[in-house]
């Protein structure tokens, strides 16, 4: 399922209960619990005839799902970030061709997500030794008068305090 967030970007749902209008459960109740245990693809025809997820509630109450394929977003490192799924009404296999399509999909999902973490983290520590070089030569001493630098730097306008407090640093 995908959202729309506050910043108007696509993102896929962390919540996928959501997305079916359907009460958010716990990790033991959903049906990725079982596709998280393994590295690969977990290809479900038909739930009905499964042994184990069979009695499974998306299974057996609303919202009837009878086919079911997920496929593990897996690090590089050989971390399970969550999974891809598709599901179905009706009993359904999927070809070879699709199940290497959708292993790809997730391969493409887990390593942007690996990705945007890296630069977040790359980004903090930038973050961190620009704080650092503040301190020690403007004397910024708070996050709020470092917040009032950056903002001027972005040609974003400051109050009159934000301009006196620089200025006692020495930066205005």
């Amino acid at each position: 399922c995908g959202l729309i967030d506050e910043t108007r970007q696509y993102f896929l749902s962390q919540n996928f209960p959501d997305c079916l209008n359907l009460p958010e459960v716990g990790r033991q109740g959903t049906l990725c619990q079982f596709a998280l245990l393994q590295p690969g693809p977990l290809v479900v025809p038909d739930m009905q005839a499964h042994a184990v997820l069979k009695n499974h509630p998306l299974v057996t109450g609303e919202p009837f799902f009878v086919s079911w394929a997920a496929f593990p977003l897996v690090t590089v490192d050989g971390h399970i970030l969550g999974t891809l799924c598709a599901v179905d009404y009706v009993p359904r296999s999927l070809t070879a061709d699709q199940v290497e399509l959708m292993r790809r999909v997730a391969a493409e999902l887990a390593y942007s997500i690996e990705v945007q973490v890296e630069h977040r983290e790359e980004a903090a520590r930038r973050m961190g030794r620009v704080m650092a070089e503040l301190s020690d030569q403007a004397g910024l001493r708070t996050l709020e008068d470092a917040a009032r630098f950056l903002r001027l730097c972005e040609g974003v306008p400051g109050s009159a305090e934000d301009y006196a407090r620089l200025q006692a640093t020495g930066l205005v």
